[in-house]
């Protein structure tokens, strides 16, 4: 066995185990129930996985069956990755991309079963079966398509992302480029089989730092190419019950709530023409879910399926939590705070837009940002949990400065004085029971 066959094998085996170890781990993730559009990134790399795997076991024992399956499976890996990135930036999975894919798959499988679809030929002193004809022409067209969109995936996400994950996208970009610029390979592959190896690598290489990227911050994943601004729920006679914004918004609760109100009130009893869905702004649209006891309003740049889905599992989820309280009519906001949860849980993919760059971060935000060593401590030991933690210095960064040593000296001033209580009520309760005995 030559050198070349060494490294194609070395090549086609690790790209095999680096899916299945990125399946594996996202399969098993607690982070896949929190994000569910993982799901079809999931089966993209299993169907990956099986790509490389098909591969080599026709390699191996020269059998053509597993040769053209190997070919076929490039028809569902890029389905389901279509599929991943129409969730995430279209309102529709139905696109041209995927209707164009789902074609050309069919194709593909029907030319694959061709007698001669494959053909046993000879690169560099052993024998391997290869794509003949037009089964090749659709299957590298396939292979095309696959490579733009994760391209398009690559450029968009670090494009749009925020300041403060600018490095990991530009990382994760960077990946992208070297496992798409190895399809140049290819075409040298005609003109001397040992660039196939110069693919695998490069595809390895390229990889090996998205996942890299993926696994140290799973959200670089869903960073949306348009801004979320903020969403709202109200009651339905038009009382504010919860806010929350990712940007610099200078609205108050009263006056957004006013707004969609009007407007309800136009469309219903003015017009009538039915209450408010959605409304589309020249730079913007405003999402509009309503329930039985409240109506959710999400102003974005940009709709989306998976945007519509975070919308609506969080009216469901708010609605039920204090169906008590809105029964009652409960128009108090501080009783509806603890609904942070549900931002945490279905808009923690939202990027804050509050720093644009670093001489803002520095200026307004730094002191939050890199907090002293022992502020730091005593909040990361009241807010044990990760995400809670983030929340707050998110929260904080929104904030006009005041020090925060300030909050920890009166917690410790009153801390001692509730202790100093305790002990002085227990001591007269010895010396009362003394004097009864």
């Amino acid at each position: 066995m030559n050198l070349f066959i060494i490294l194609e094998f070395a090549s086609l085996i690790s790209m095999t185990v680096i899916f299945l170890i990125i399946t594996i781990a996202i399969q098993v993730s607690k982070v896949t129930k929190r994000f569910p559009l993982l799901f079809y990134l999931r089966l993209t790399s299993w169907f990956l996985g099986l790509y490389f795997l098909t591969n080599i076991i026709s390699i191996i024992f020269e059998n053509g069956a597993f040769a053209r399956i190997h070919i076929m499976l490039v028809f569902p890996f890029t389905f389901f990755f279509i599929l991943f990135f129409n969730n995430m930036l279209k309102e529709s999975y139905y696109t041209f991309g995927l209707i164009l894919s789902c074609c050309l798959g069919f194709l593909l499988i029907f030319l694959g079963t061709q007698p001669n679809a494959v053909k046993l030929v000879i690169e560099m002193g052993f024998e391997k079966y290869v794509p003949n004809g037009l089964f090749n022409i659709a299957f590298i067209i396939f292979y095309s398509v696959f490579l733009t969109y994760l391209f398009f995936w690559g450029i968009k996400t670090w494009s749009s992302s925020p300041f403060y994950y600018k490095k990991k996208s530009l990382l994760c970009f960077t990946g992208t480029i070297i496992f798409v610029g190895g399809s140049i390979f290819h075409l040298l592959n005609n003109i001397n089989p040992i660039f196939n190896i110069f693919v695998y690598l490069s595809n390895l290489i390229g990889i090996l730092i998205i996942t890299i990227v993926i696994i140290k911050d799973i959200k670089i994943l869903y960073v949306l190419p348009y801004i979320v601004y903020r969403i709202a729920v109200r009651d339905n006679k038009g009382n504010p019950l919860y806010d929350h914004d990712w940007t610099d918004m200078n609205i108050t609760e009263t006056v957004f709530s006013g707004f969609l109100n009007a407007i309800e009130i136009m469309s219903e009893e003015v017009m009538h023409v039915g209450g408010i869905l959605d409304i589309n702004l020249n730079e913007g649209i405003l999402l509009v879910t309503r329930y039985e006891y409240i109506t959710v309003c999400l102003l974005a740049s940009k709709a989306s399926k998976l945007l519509r889905d975070c919308v609506n599992n969080f009216t469901n989820d708010f609605e039920n939590k204090f169906k008590s309280l809105l029964e009652k009519s409960c128009i108090d906001m501080n009783e509806y705070k603890s609904a942070y949860e549900f931002i945490n849980k279905y808009f923690s993919i939202i990027p804050y837009q509050n720093i644009k760059n670093k001489n803002q971060l520095m200026t307004l935000s730094a002191k939050y940002h890199e907090l002293p060593k022992q502020i730091e401590n005593n909040f990361k030991n009241i807010f044990e949990n990760e995400d809670e933690y983030e929340n707050v210095l998110n929260e904080l960064i929104k904030t006009p400065y005041s020090d925060p040593s300030e909050f920890f000296d009166f917690y410790d001033e009153f801390k001692n004085e509730i202790d100093e209580l305790e002990l002085k009520k227990s001591k007269e309760e010895v010396e009362k029971n003394k004097y009864l005995e």
